[in-house]
């Protein structure tokens, strides 16, 4: 998506007589940066009845600026940047809607409290719904479905189950050769993320045994690896955890 902002350019023209001022009219676009859709593996966050919200344990602290919990009654609230529920407005920083982040882009999104109370009856009736919360500042996406709601007078217990962030692309092998008794290999890597070159004799999983492991730079990295002596085939994979 590009947004357009409005630039005045002026130009002198004729520097021997009385200057004219000619305002030239630019539209340039700006490229803004596209929204973050965790469509990662799926998690599981549970706060028990009676349960201290204040503690790290009780908060599912999705970001650094948003931690989803409840207090012992009403609803869910961002810990991080508030300390109760507020009708309309908690939690803070997030909006939410039903659907999936599979169509994201065209859904209507609102307060957590008109969500939960307005287009579906209220928070018990949101359990089993597939619905999206977006986390506003961060413009992530996030996929979500509450799997329990405790009502009035159970102490505030809720749980659901949600996306997270997407898992790297596979390594893609861009050169592979054996050069006397090692074997070496190069591919892209990505930053922080965590690699494991691993061999086989036989190619059975379960027996698969590490040679070496590293964390990426976001540069090509370059592996040798020894070849296993007197064995007549050997494979070898990149692992990321």
């Amino acid at each position: 998506m590009r947004k357009y902002i409005r630039c005045l350019t002026i130009l002198r023209l004729r520097p021997s007589v009385p200057t004219l001022l000619v305002l030239a009219q630019l539209v340039v676009p700006v490229a803004t940066q596209a929204a973050t859709i965790w469509n990662g593996p799926t998690t599981n966050f549970n706060k028990a009845a009676g349960a201290d919200p204040t503690q790290a344990a009780n908060q599912d602290r999705i970001t650094p600026n948003v931690w989803i919990t409840r207090g012992s009654s009403q609803g869910i609230y961002n810990a991080r940047t508030e300390s109760f529920f507020t009708h309309f407005f908690s939690p803070q920083d997030t909006e939410w809607a039903n659907g999936t982040t599979a169509n994201y882009s065209s859904l209507t999104y609102s307060d957590w409290n008109t969500w939960a109370k307005l287009d579906n009856g209220g928070p018990p009736a949101t359990v089993g719904l597939d619905a999206v919360v977006h986390l506003i500042a961060e413009d992530i996406y996030i996929d979500i479905k509450f799997t329990s709601w405790g009502a009035a007078g159970s102490g505030g217990a809720f749980s659901y189950q949600r996306s997270t962030t997407p898992l790297p692309p596979p390594p893609k092998i861009l050169l592979a050769q054996l050069t006397g008794n090692n074997y070496s290999m190069s591919f892209l890597t990505v930053s922080n993320q965590s690699y494991t070159v691993q061999g086989n004799l036989d190619l059975t999983t379960t027996n698969w045994f590490n040679c070496t492991n590293f964390t990426g730079n976001g540069l090509v990295a370059v592996v040798t690896v020894p070849a296993s002596n007197g064995v007549p085939n050997e494979f070898f994979r990149v692992k990321q955890p």
